[in-house]
């Protein structure tokens, strides 16, 4: 049974003009290991996901208000394929899953944000996998009357939308992240340049 989501974007501290959404299901209950790499490593490396702090060696996100839509909002927002939930109140994030191959049992802990489900077990995930609904194009509220003289956006080649947040700095007002393309738009005004209105990804504006 698949579910609908959408991605919360203001959790990077941003405005959303376009939300990506998304659907994810339930895949099945898999084995985890802390003495090793974790099974699902895509948020490694990050300390903060906007107001949610991440533990960085393991690339893990814990709240007391964890459900399968609080850990999928968090992951889609760098594009990953799978998430999981462990131990009740652990999110992970990844590119792929199973490292340590699937549990016969112990997803049985049920979510501390939700009595109705399951968030894994001990060193155990309830893994999901997600898919993307990406929409053609952006808004053609977000192009008009701007065709500036001048070129006002530049490029960079990152692997996801966190990467694409994290190279807008002062002089960037807001972005545009084409998954296809795994290409960054930086916008030096919080408008669409009309030549590049067409592109598919998310949009966001910076607060």
């Amino acid at each position: 049974q698949s579910s609908i989501g959408c991605a919360v974007c203001c959790l990077l501290l941003l405005q959303p003009v376009v939300c990506r959404s998304y659907v994810y299901h339930y895949i099945g209950c898999y084995v985890d290991n802390p003495d090793k790499a974790r099974d699902l490593t895509g948020l490694r490396g990050i300390l903060k996901l906007g107001s949610l702090d991440v533990g960085a060696k393991h690339g893990v996100i814990r709240s007391h208000h964890m459900t399968a839509e609080f850990c999928s909002n968090a992951c889609s927002l760098g594009g990953f394929a799978y998430f999981g939930l462990q131990y009740s109140s652990e999110c992970f994030c990844g590119a792929s899953y199973g490292s340590y191959g699937a549990a016969s049992s112990g997803c049985d802990m049920l979510c501390s944000g939700s009595s109705k489900q399951y968030c894994g077990g001990a060193l155990r995930n309830s893994v999901f996998a997600i898919q993307y609904q990406v929409a053609k194009g952006l808004p053609e509220t977000s192009t008009i009357n701007f065709r500036p003289s001048r070129q006002t956006y530049w490029t960079a080649n990152v692997n996801n939308v966190i990467q694409c947040s994290f190279s807008c700095n002062s002089s960037c007002q807001a972005f545009i992240y084409s998954q296809l393309k795994s290409v960054c738009y930086l916008l030096s005004f919080a408008l669409v340049p009309r030549e590049i209105g067409t592109i598919d990804g998310v949009f966001l504006i910076r607060k």
